[in-house]
């Protein structure tokens, strides 16, 4: 391959590289503004479990809890992954 070739192939590769970093990087804001607008569905809902009568409030108190955790969990696994190199080497 000449020079020029190679470093055309090697330019390009870097750009599209940074390119897709950038744009992970912001579908990783967007996923974090709806971890956002989930914690504050489950706020109402929580609210709404505890307003309800006899079982139906520990039943409705039990899932809103159960959501919670759930959301948590992801919450770390995206932390995970940003703190890993998987968004630096553009493998996320």
């Amino acid at each position: 391959m000449k020079p020029h070739i190679l470093a055309d192939t090697v330019y390009m590769f870097i750009f599209h590289k940074t390119i897709l970093i950038g744009v992970k990087k912001n579908e990783v804001k967007n996923v974090e503004k709806l971890f956002e607008e989930v914690k504050e569905l489950l706020e109402q809902m929580d609210l709404e479990a505890r307003e309800q009568p006899g079982p139906d409030k520990t039943k409705y108190c039990n899932r809103v809890k159960s959501y919670e955790k759930e959301v948590q969990k992801l919450e770390q696994e995206l932390v995970y992954i940003q703190n890993t190199k998987f968004i630096h080497l553009g493998l996320v």
